[in-house]
Parts: structure tokens; sequence; C-alpha cells
């Protein structure tokens, strides 16, 4: 079980300034808070089997004194987050009220754990690069500590995630360097060659990233196409798929990259596959759980709801692709995509490459906790449609590959060229 140490965040406190220590919401509402969570989750949350130490009820009881006690709206709601983060779910979030998610930041930078260590892998502010910070620099620190301590004190108490592979891109990708806007931060930084410096700048530079487009083509050397799939949401996702198809049947073969899609309409993931797919296949069964009043007043078990997934039929035409394909995965295939996996699984048309998916998908229900604060409960348990489970666990690959350090360095895509090297020799 994820826990925090309380007097930790409150020495931190000072450091943060005024923001982090302002207090508008009263202890009724922040009561009022809790008991709404501990309800809409109790009711609704599809997983509670997935964490079987887990007494919710008593984890309920025993936040109670911690909330009356918090000193800070910013305290009370880590309080929240990290009772949420007891459910390992990814689906399953406390988001901050209104007034701290408009001031929480994060800083243009990407980052990623390679073999253990912290690493820039993208600038997105020319302020910094100006600074001396690029790409393939190690983080070591973070406001003068070890970079994994610091994640482990401040950042991964309060990730919701459903893997410890999910766990790692939530604390180490998507959470490490966040904080408020102004708030100073300090990294320490070292080159390949050993160079180390330190640099200290504040957060809310602005950046622009954008949206990613919802697929990309391009044509590696021996004419195989690598159609790159961001996410699975969007109106513009099946005119796409759509446009793309001619120019990838020309291809020699096929490497779908799903490695960082984040998910969206299962719909559109069977849509995608229907143009490979030889063969009919099913979606995801699915159930979640209700609840009988009646039942409760008899002491009797409570029932699910259950349905069993769609057929799907392939595409015909002159668009579909009959050449060989491999799909690659990793701990960012998220929620519709891991669906994709389970579609494309049954349909047989090729491997999966690289590392186990996020295993996190679902359907969450919103939950109002105070005026300007909420949370989603996930209400959906999906598996494979021949019962495999793979929320909680992942999508393992047929062929595990991952990225190596020495790669990394060189600016090489290794499950890329692996995926690439493999189709060559069909």
């Amino acid at each position: 079980m994820r826990s925090i140490c309380w007097g930790c965040l409150l020495l931190l406190l000072p450091l943060f300034g005024t923001t982090q220590t302002e207090s508008t919401i009263s202890q009724e509402d922040r009561l009022y808070g809790l008991a709404q969570f501990w309800h809409g989750t109790k009711i609704n949350f599809a997983f509670f089997e997935q964490v079987p130490d887990l007494d919710w009820d008593s984890l309920y009881r025993a936040n109670i004194p911690k909330v009356m006690a918090a000193e800070s709206d910013f305290a009370y709601a880590r309080i929240l987050q990290n009772m949420c983060a007891q459910l390992q779910d990814g689906h399953t979030r406390v988001y901050f009220p209104r007034h701290i998610g408009k001031k929480w930041s994060g800083v243009p930078l990407s980052t990623q754990l390679i073999e253990g260590k912290v690493y820039v892998t993208e600038v997105l502010n020319d302020t910094l690069l100006e600074m001396g910070i690029k790409p393939g620099m190690e983080i070591t620190h973070i406001d003068q500590m070890a970079v994994h301590d610091y994640a482990a004190e401040y950042v991964e108490p309060y990730c919701f995630a459903s893997t410890p592979q999910d766990l790692v891109v939530q604390t180490y990708e998507h959470k490490l360097l966040r904080g408020f806007k102004g708030q100073s931060i300090t990294l320490g930084l070292q080159e390949r060659s050993g160079a180390a410096q330190t640099l200290t700048f504040d957060r809310g530079y602005i950046y622009e990233r954008g949206w990613s487009p919802v697929m990309s083509l391009e044509m590696l050397d021996g004419n195989i196409a690598h159609l790159t799939v961001s996410r699975f949401w969007g109106d513009d996702f099946q005119p796409a798929v759509d446009s793309l198809m001619p120019l990838v049947k020309g291809a020699s073969g096929l490497v779908i990259d799903i490695r960082s899609n984040s998910g969206g309409n299962s719909d559109n993931s069977a849509y995608l596959l229907s143009h490979f797919s030889s063969k009919s296949f099913r979606t995801s069964n699915w159930s979640t759980p209700t609840y009988n009043a009646a039942y409760a007043s008899w002491e009797m078990e409570q029932e699910w709801h259950a349905e069993e997934g769609y057929r799907v039929k392939p595409k015909r035409g002159k668009a579909k692709f009959k050449g060989p394909v491999v799909t690659l995965i990793g701990p960012k295939t998220y929620s519709a995509a891991e669906d994709f996996c389970s579609y494309y699984r049954q349909a047989d048309i090729g491997p999966m490459m690289g590392a186990k998916t996020a295993g996190s998908t679902g359907n969450p229900i919103g939950v109002q906790l105070l005026d300007q604060m909420w949370a989603q409960v996930c209400t959906k348990k999906d598996v494979f449609h021949d019962g495999t489970e793979f929320v909680g666990y992942g999508v393992p690959p047929d062929m595990e590959v991952v990225q190596s350090a020495a790669d990394f360095w060189e600016g090489k895509d290794t499950v890329l060229e692996e995926a690439r090297q493999y189709l060559l020799k069909q």
C-alpha cells in the first residue's frame, strides 16, 4: 500500500509559498468531500478484488482526522489523492480543486526512466535550451534530493496507476517535475561525459506543445511503413484512417505504433484493425457492479451486470493491407489502445513487440466532491473476449524489446528498429 510521510509534507510547505498554504475550504466541506469520494467509490468501483488487502471503510475512517487537521486546501487535496492512490487504478482519480489546479504547472521538459536513470528526452522552451539543458542529460537530483528519493517522497504517493509499469510512467514522465507556477525547481544534471551542473529556474514557462496528429505515416528503409497512432479519439480519426490506407497499401511491411497512445474510443480502435484483419473478431467483454437494495436487506450477494463484446467484420476492398504487420506496445499504451491489443490478438495478423502495456482501461463516472472539486471512479471491468484479464496486469508483448540507454544516447529507437528488421525477414 502506498503512503505518505505527512510530517515531510508539512516541512515542505514554507518552501512553496502562500499558494500552497492558502485555506479557503471549510472543515465541514472538507469532510463532505471526503465522504462523497468514499461513497462514490464504494458503490461504483469495479476493481476492489484487485486490492484485497485494502479496507476501504477503515481507510475512510483513518482519513477523517487527517482531513480535519489539514492546514491548507493543498494538503487536503493531497490526502484525498493519496487515499485514491491506494485503489491502484489509473482510471480512478481525484483532481485538485479548481483554484489550485489552475496554478499547478509542469516544466517544459520531457523525461523518461531508462535502465534505472531519468533522462531529459525533449526540451520545449528556448530559454531552458540557452541555460544549457538539452536532450540526453540525466537528471540526478531535484531540489538537492536524489531523483529517486524525491520521486518516492513527493510524487509517487499521489499517482493513480494500475500496474508497476504504469506507475513508473506516471511518476517519472507525467508528474515528476510538476508544482506551483512561479515555484523554483533545482535540477542536478549530468552529461554523458560525466560533466555535471546544477540549474535553478521557476515553473510556469509558457510552451506550446499542442496535440500530436491523430496518426502519422513515414516510410522506413526497406519500404517498411511506420504508422504511428497517437490516440483513438476525435471526429477526424476514421477519416484519417481512410486517407492513409491507400498510402500504406504499397509497403512491403507495416509497423503499427501505439506505444504512446493515450486511448479514446474503442470503436475507433476496432475500425482501424478492421483494415488489417482477414477474419472477424470480437470487442472486449465487460461487466459493472450493480446495487440491489432488496438483496442487501436479505444479506444476499450483489450481482454484476455483464455483456459480451460485439463482432467486427474485416473491411473489404482495395485499401486493405495484406502484408506482414507488427504492432509496437509499451507502458504508455493505455485504455482504448489496450482494447486494440485485445482485438489484434484475436485477429492473429502479426506479433506485438515491445513491453507490457499500462493495464488500465474502463469507463469512469464523475463524482462531484465540492463545488469546484471532482473525482472520477472506474465503473467498468473489461476483459479479453476469451476472459483474459489485462486491467491491473498489462497486455504482454509476443516479443519483448525495450529501449536501451546506449541506443538512446545515439538517438536510435531500439524497438522500432527491431520491428523493421523482423519485417524485412518475412
